[in-house]
Formats: C-alpha cells, sequence, structure tokens
C-alpha cells in the first residue's frame, strides 16, 4: 500500500500513510514499546521485534504475539525470498519456516557470531554481520567467512547493505564505509576497500545505506549528515543544505520516489 513503517526506540511504531501518522504502542497490543527491526510477511501482516519477543500486526492493526519462541535477544529480522524469516540474536542465527526453526551457532561454522544485522542479494544468499569485524554469507548449505584476516577491519559493524551489482557495503564506527566485491566464487581475489572522510565522505560514523534507481548509494552518517556516492565521488548532504540534523540513522524511498531522511530529531523529505 505504500505506507512507511518506523521504529521507535520507547515509542512502538509509527505508520505514515502519505497524509497521517498512526502510532501503535504496548496499549494496542504490542509485547514492548522497546521496537527493532519491521518486516513484511507475503499475506502483509507485520512483525515487529522488541527484545526477546515478536509481535506480529494483521492488515486491520490487530497485534498478537509471533508463534516461535525465540529465547534469545533479538538484534535484526529477515524475510527472505524463500519465505524464510531470519532472527539475529545473540546467541546465534535462527532460520524460521513452517512452524520450524533451524537455529546456527559457532559450531555450524557461522563466524559472524553473534549476528546484529542480515540482508540478501540477488541470488538469496544470506549476508550477517557482528558487530566487532566479522561477516558471514550463506548459500543455503554452507558459511564463507570474513575477519581481519580477509581485510575487514575489526571495527564495529553498524550495517550491511547489497546493491544492485551484488556489492556488500559495510558500514562501520570510525572506520568509514567499506564495499566489498562479493560477486567471485568462495571470495577468491575479492577484497574490502574503505572509504573515509579523506575520500570525500561525510564522517568516518556510517550508519546505513540505501541505492537509488540511477545506482547512486545514499549513506547515512553520525555527526556528518549524509554523503551520496555516483560517479566514484562523494557529495555532501547537512545541515547547511536544510537537514534538521546531521546524526541519520535511517534512510527509506517511498512510493513516490521521494527519500525520507531519519535523524536523531526527526523525519526529513
Amino acid at each position: 500500500e505504500g505506507n512507511i513503517w518506523m521504529s521507535c526506540w520507547g515509542y512502538g511504531v509509527v505508520k505514515y500513510s502519505g497524509s497521517v501518522f498512526v502510532h501503535f504502542t504496548a496499549k494496542d497490543g504490542l509485547l514492548s514499546n522497546f521496537s527493532g527491526s519491521i518486516v513484511q510477511l507475503e499475506n502483509n501482516d507485520l512483525l515487529i521485534s522488541s527484545g526477546f519477543e515478536i509481535s506480529r500486526m494483521k492488515e486491520d492493526g490487530s497485534i498478537f504475539p509471533f508463534e516461535a519462541k525465540i529465547n534469545s535477544k533479538i538484534y535484526a529480522l529477515h524475510y527472505s525470498k524463500k519465505r524464510i524469516l531470519w532472527i539475529a540474536t545473540e546467541d546465534g542465527l535462527i532460520a524460521y519456516s513452517n512452524g520450524k526453526q533451524k537455529r546456527f551457532t559457532q559450531k555450524d561454522d557461522f563466524g559472524a557470531f553473534p549476528a546484529t544485522t542480515i540482508v540478501e542479494d540477488s541470488k538469496g544468499n544470506i549476508w550477517c554481520s557482528s558487530l566487532f569485524g566479522k561477516l558471514s554469507c550463506y548459500d543455503g548449505t554452507k558459511f564463507i567467512n570474513y575477519s581481519e584476516k580477509d581485510g575487514l577491519k575489526p571495527d564495529y559493524i553498524y550495517s550491511i547493505y547489497t546493491d544492485s551489482k551484488d556489492n556488500v557495503w559495510i558500514s562501520t564506527w570510525a572506520a568509514g564505509l567499506c564495499k566489498f566485491d562479493a560477486r567471485l566464487p568462495d571470495g577468491q581475489g575479492n577484497k574490502f576497500t574503505y572509504f573515509t572522510k579523506n575520500d570525500g565522505l561525510a564522517s568516518n560514523n556510517v550508519m546505513t545505506m540505501l541505492e537509488d534507481e540511477k545506482g547512486w548509494l545514499w549513506i547515512g552518517t553520525y555527526g556528518g549528515g549524509m554523503s551520496v556516492y555516483k560517479d566514484s565521488k562523494f557529495n555532501t548532504i547537512s545541515t547547511k543544505n536544510g537537514l534538521n540534523d546531521d546524526a541519520v540513522v535511517a534512510l527509506v524511498f517511498d512510493k513516490s520516489n521521494d527519500l525520507w531522511i531519519a535523524t536523531t530529531k526527526g523525519l526529513n523529505r
């Protein structure tokens, strides 16, 4: 329907329909007001993580506890092309489908432990990162793991993103933005390339990334505003250009292809 959903830590979730904001909290059935990831299922139900639990919201706005019991702190959710719910937790990675859970830990050669982010590339590979410089790719049968010995710096990883060319972009705290060309088999010959303020990036503290239909990469930073990466160059948009704050924490395009920019002081469009 083109609604924009926002997770508000301590204040539940908010839906923007294009004309009005609607607020949902624990009073409406959410298991907690400290919401995290939001994903949409094929039947348009929403799953909303909060702490150790997941709420399910129906199209009519009714909210129920999700049937799967996770029993571990949840960091991220992802609903894959194969209709598998992937759940990143402090105890490992969970694949949930048809009422069954499969858990992956270090015993299963899962390197990005504990997993805090999940994305999927065009081939259906599942990518996960951990807070402290670990990256894993699951191809459906095995994990391919990357760490400092492969060129990945051991800095705090805030998020990861796969673009239309299946490059994996890694946002870090203090080390800037990292690009990983992951198209070669088993990572042979691949390398991690880092971009920092010295290369024109708005800040070395990167929070989020999003690609537009032109292939430009929009990059939200903490303290520097936003960078746009196009034609191998960075351009900066900040409070000097009208942003309400230079701490950009989330980006999303709406159905009209307008860019929404979430900062620590509110929304920009």
